[in-house]
């Protein structure tokens, strides 16, 4: 964020970057309206964690991946860019 703010925000004399509405509202964060599938997911790998410390949610963890990248509207090969080792497949991807 520190990098990001370098080039739209104000230095203050202290040497820190002020939080300005302006600012905050260029981040680009995805603005979501609906949130319970993602945050079942994250119910579910919580659970499945307090169980056992070490089980894999691998599979979990990549549902929620695509659902973050279907909510940026990212194509599949946007998606190797971001993620070039992503073990979702483009019929997965685009079944969806």
């Amino acid at each position: 964020m520190q990098h990001y703010f370098s080039y739209v925000g104000v230095m203050t004399a202290g040497g820190a970057y002020t939080l300005k509405a302006a600012t905050i509202s260029s981040l680009p964060f995805k603005i979501v309206q609906n949130t319970a599938d993602i945050a079942n997911i994250v119910q579910e790998i919580l659970s499945i964690k307090t169980k056992d410390h070490d089980a894999d949610v691998s599979r979990q963890e990549n549902k929620i991946d695509r659902l973050v990248y279907h909510l940026y509207g990212l194509t599949y090969d946007e998606v190797l860019i971001v993620d070039p080792e992503t073990p979702i497949t483009r019929e997965e991807y685009e079944s969806k």
